[in-house]
């Protein structure tokens, strides 16, 4: 797996990871509130994802304009056949 495959992945799993984490956010919001144990549990995992995120977003904008774009294309076609 080469380095553009790598961060496709990364970049594509991570995503999922915050899109799962909204919709758990938001079910939790209103069967408990912001102030249960799960709630902040989730935050947190928030916290991280999107660090992870933005950590992915900074290394992305730095590779060369080709291999940034076979990511973009990677990471599309995965969206792609998920629905």
């Amino acid at each position: 797996m080469n380095n553009s495959t790598k961060m496709a992945h990364a970049y594509f799993s991570i995503s999922q990871t915050m899109k799962s984490n909204t919709d758990e956010i938001l079910r939790i919001l209103e069967t408990e509130g912001p102030e249960s144990p799960e709630f902040q549990r989730l935050w947190v995992e928030r916290d991280s994802a999107f660090l992870s995120w933005s950590n992915a977003a900074a290394a992305l904008r730095e590779m060369p304009l080709e291999e940034a774009l076979m990511v973009h294309r990677q990471v599309e076609n995965m969206r792609a056949q998920i629905g």
